[in-house]
């Protein structure tokens, strides 16, 4: 899940329900698999055998990787038996995929004996044909779990504001707000405006979880990565300011990063950090 997950971090859970590919990142993350060997996702089934395969049979596996994405892009269902046949579902189409890179590689005239061994050599060492070695330690990796999906609610919780009509003497002005889609590392992630002549004045809005999930938080992260995740600041602990909240969804994203790192495949079962 973890490999999965680099592909769009926004992707593990929201408010309600669990998902395997956000909906609304479903195309975007499609169209990252055709340029595959910068993709997790592809890593986790055939590693980096196209830098080894450049003719034909590396188009072949290419198309295989979309196929692959297509079939794994449904919503993660909520029930424990259909989340479980679907997790299955994705493991085999990523199995296949290997299956299917490794033809390719048999099947190709113009590649040399010894670059199709090399290839073959990178499928073996893929994440998808290493079983993970060691113990699942619960009282170290709960704590990731735990983390992360914290910081996925953080991620849900910025949404952006529009002013309707501003107030006025005699009552409050109207505004809506949409929920924000974009990451916050991303190069359109909104700015909001304050300037009318420019266009409506928008913001970002941030919902903070409140105070005993805000402890925890920082308990988790103080044990994990050794410091508060929380800017100290302010009157009343932490400062107030819309920044300053908006601080903290940008860190969400890095915390999300970084345990995904640390719970790949091949760093046993989560548990190299």
């Amino acid at each position: 899940m973890a490999s999965a997950a680099t592909a769009s971090l926004r992707v593990i859970a929201n408010r309600a329900a669990l998902r395997l590919l956000a909906s609304c990142s479903a195309t975007r993350t499609l169209a990252v698999y055709n340029a595959v060997g910068a993709n997790a996702t592809a890593t986790f089934a055939i590693r980096k055998t196209l830098d080894i395969v450049k003719d034909e049979a590396g188009k072949k596996i290419k198309d295989a990787v979309v196929k692959a994405m297509s079939n794994s892009q449904d919503l993660l269902a909520t029930d424990p038996i259909n989340r479980d046949k679907q997790l299955n579902s994705w493991l085999i189409n990523h199995k296949l995929l290997a299956y299917d890179a490794a033809a390719a590689v048999e099947e190709s005239r113009t590649i040399s004996a010894e670059a199709k061994e090399q290839a073959y050599a990178q499928l073996r060492s893929a994440p998808i044909a290493n079983r993970p070695i060691g113990k699942l330690d619960p009282a170290r990796l709960a704590p990731k779990i735990e983390l992360g999906f914290y910081m996925i609610w953080l991620l849900d919780s910025d949404e952006l504001v529009t002013e309707i009509s501003p107030a006025g003497p005699y009552g409050d002005g109207r505004y809506s707000s949409a929920p924000i889609q974009k990451m916050p590392s991303d190069k359109d992630y909104p700015r909001g405006n304050a300037d009318r002549s420019r266009g409506p004045v928008q913001w970002v809005g941030v919902t903070r979880p409140g105070g005993n999930v805000e402890d925890r938080i920082d308990t988790l992260n103080k044990q994990l990565r050794g410091k508060a995740f929380y800017d100290t600041g302010g009157l009343f602990g932490k400062s107030d300011a819309n920044q300053a909240r908006v601080k903290e969804v940008a860190a969400a994203e890095q915390v999300l990063s970084w345990l995904s790192n640390v719970t790949q495949p091949l760093a046993p079962l989560g548990l190299r950090a």
